[in-house]
């Protein structure tokens, strides 16, 4: 059960940076109708995810919901740790 809210919490980060993304994209007037669909499904793919999880594990399907919250979190999690380690190189 504690991978299933470790999961969960990561993906609730990735939701939050796409929504912080989508929220400085309005203020500087970078998304507009031309790419309006794409940012929607953005945004609706981890509400979707962290949604259905959250679902199946009310209805006690923990393992299928561990699978669906980690579709997102692992990569995430891959993709952050990739980031630390080029954020510690030295350019010079």
């Amino acid at each position: 059960m504690i991978f299933f809210w470790i999961f969960w919490c990561i993906d609730a980060a990735i939701a939050l940076t796409v929504l912080y993304f989508f929220g400085e994209g309005l203020a500087d007037n970078t998304i507009s109708g031309s790419n309006i669909g794409l940012w929607l499904v953005l945004l609706l793919i981890p509400a979707v995810i962290m949604g259905l999880g959250y679902i199946l594990k009310s209805n006690n399907e923990l393992m299928w919901a561990k699978v669906v919250v980690s579709l997102m979190a692992i990569p995430g999690l891959l993709f952050g740790i990739f980031a630390l380690y080029l954020g510690n190189q030295n350019w010079q």
